[in-house]
């Protein structure tokens, strides 16, 4: 583990770093660097070299000479910092995601040969609807492409980049141009927790439980004081029936800021654990005030539906409203709610209905116990085909705790939980 401090005085910077063993917490190499802020390339090169021939020395097969160079990401110092500040705030989410966006965006401007600048900004853009419900999908997805694909020519192996286009591609349902693009991002930056964080999601689309929270876990172990790498990590807990670990993990996440996205999660555990009952209106109530990716104008229909979660009696009257709202909101994306009602034929058929993307997780949210019957309806194939997840499925092995079937002519999901 590597840790340090930066101070920094008009225009001299120090650094001081050290080299702590995980096991065991045992310092293996510590230092000092001192430069003029202009060298700011120079010194993480030389920060790096040291590491590099520190580690070596403690191998018990020694790696031999390594010459470590860093690449100038820019020649211009005030982009470099709206750069460094505008990664921190990415890593941050949440309510930092727009600020993140401008920094970025001014460091684009002012360097626009700055890959690295733009692939930050690709991976803003293309998180920001599942934060923020004013934020368009399409359009967030559409310059999310732009700006990675910018990254790109200037860079062909930038592995933000990769791993944004990986999550555009799987969006697009092609899984297996989206597994070839991360994996490239990883062997370009294997040390990325985002970068892990985002192949998990996409192996827990596809219902690859097991791989996911490795993923997750990685991530997690990178990145320790990540809140969203400790959600998605409770949420393959929350799959695999592990509820105590689930409850701890997502709880974290949100003391660390993950909120809207804990909170969807944490009613999902409620579901599954607890069933309907005052603890499960409690938790749908908390889900809905702190999740920004519930538009606003549904806000009415989402409060009005609370007694549901208290009363199982009170669903078909919950279902009614829900029809009534999908009539007067095409646009919108019912299926989490309608899932979240246990009302599984109406949620399969709001799934499968025609309407723009949405920022919504309905794809990661389907593999807990209680959602079993949603992944076996007869339509939810059509569903998952959309996806492209059938010839992933395929490929790539079945999902964890199911596999594909055919009653007659038409393919049906069949799991053990």
């Amino acid at each position: 583990m590597l840790d340090g401090s930066v101070r920094r005085q008009n225009n001299e910077v120090r650094i001081t770093a050290q080299l702590i063993r995980a096991s065991d917490d045992r310092q293996l190499w510590s230092g000092s660097f001192d430069r003029e802020v202009a060298d700011i390339f120079a010194l993480q090169e030389d920060i790096a070299q040291a590491i590099v021939n520190a580690v070596a020395e403690t191998l018990v097969e020694p790696l031999g000479a390594r010459t470590v160079e860093v690449r100038r990401a820019t020649e211009d110092l005030q982009a470099y910092e709206l750069y460094l500040r505008g990664r921190q705030l990415f890593a941050q989410r949440g309510a930092s995601l727009m600020p993140a966006r401008e920094l970025l965006q001014r460091a684009t401007s002012r360097d626009p040969d700055f890959a690295e600048a733009w692939a930050q900004l690709a991976g803003v853009e293309y998180v920001l609807p599942s934060y923020f419900s004013e934020i368009e999908t399409a359009a967030a997805r559409q310059r999310a492409f732009d700006a990675a694909s910018t990254a790109l020519t200037l860079v062909s192996d930038e592995p933000t980049a990769l791993a944004v286009s990986s999550r555009l591609a799987a969006d697009r349902g092609e899984r297996e141009s989206s597994l070839a693009l991360i994996d490239r991002a990883l062997a370009e930056d294997p040390n990325n927790a985002n970068t892990w964080m985002w192949k998990g999601l996409t192996q827990l689309e596809a219902g690859h439980l097991s791989d996911a929270r490795q993923a997750f876990d990685r991530a997690r172990s990178l990145d320790p004081l990540s809140g969203i790498h400790l959600g998605w990590l409770g949420s393959t807990e929350l799959a695999a029936g592990e509820f105590e670990s689930a409850e701890d993990h997502l709880a974290q996440a949100q003391a660390l800021g993950w909120q809207g996205p804990a909170s969807a999660w944490q009613l999902k555990l409620v579901l599954n654990r607890d069933g309907f009952g005052p603890q499960a209106q409690q938790a749908y109530l908390h889900w809905v005030d702190t999740d920004q990716r519930i538009d606003p104008a549904a806000l009415q229909v989402h409060r009005h539906l609370a007694p549901a979660f208290a009363d199982p009696d009170r669903i078909p009257q919950a279902e009614e409203r829900v029809q009534s709202a999908i009539e007067a909101h095409p646009d919108m994306d019912w299926t989490l709610l309608l899932l979240n009602l246990g009302l599984t034929d109406a949620a399969v058929r709001e799934a499968i209905r025609p309407k723009p993307p949405s920022g919504q997780i309905v794809l990661m949210m389907i593999w807990t116990p209680a959602d079993r019957a949603f992944r076996e309806h007869p339509a939810y194939m059509e569903f998952a085909e959309r996806a492209g997840l059938t010839d992933y499925w395929q490929s790539q092995g079945q999902p964890d705790h199911c596999r594909m079937t055919s009653s007659g002519s038409t393919r049906i999901m069949e799991c053990d939980q």
